[in-house]
């Protein structure tokens, strides 16, 4: 099933509704078309919840826009990873402080992060992504 940004599939016997919404990343799928095709994130709706999956993307005003229309969410899967260096990766690639960004704007109750640990594709260390929110989330709670 292709859909555009926006675009939604129902199944109807088991009551999920797939909606393809924006995210930002390049795409690629031959030689000469990149950037012709969307990359696109995920909301999953069920009778009773909402899921919220990413996939692989860059931080973007859109993740606001996806929280007005769907959330709030009861869980988002967030990718964290492969960020380093900002100056080339940020346009497709969130960091920690992105991702919880992330997560305030759509709306989540509860979040995982995901995207990080499966190979060293960038500079920054490959168990930083965990260890930097374990970090950032103690310090946060001992400022309060």
């Amino acid at each position: 099933m292709e859909l555009t940004w926006w675009a939604e599939h129902t199944i109807e016997a088991k009551g999920f509704t797939f909606t393809s919404v924006p995210c930002q990343h390049w795409s690629r799928r031959g030689v000469f078309d990149t950037n012709k095709s969307l990359w696109t994130s995920w909301v999953v709706s069920a009778p009773r919840h909402r899921v919220f999956f990413s996939g692989d993307t860059g931080y973007c005003p859109v993740f606001e826009e996806i929280g007005r229309r769907f959330g709030p969410f009861d869980l988002a899967l967030i990718p964290i990873g492969a960020y380093c260096p900002r100056w080339f990766m940020q346009p497709a690639h969130i960091d920690v402080g992105e991702a919880v960004q992330v997560h305030l704007d759509i709306g989540a109750k509860r979040s995982i992060g995901m995207h990080w640990g499966t190979f060293i594709l960038t500079d920054e260390p490959i168990m930083e992504p965990p260890e930097r929110l374990l970090y950032d989330s103690i310090t946060h709670s001992m400022a309060r």
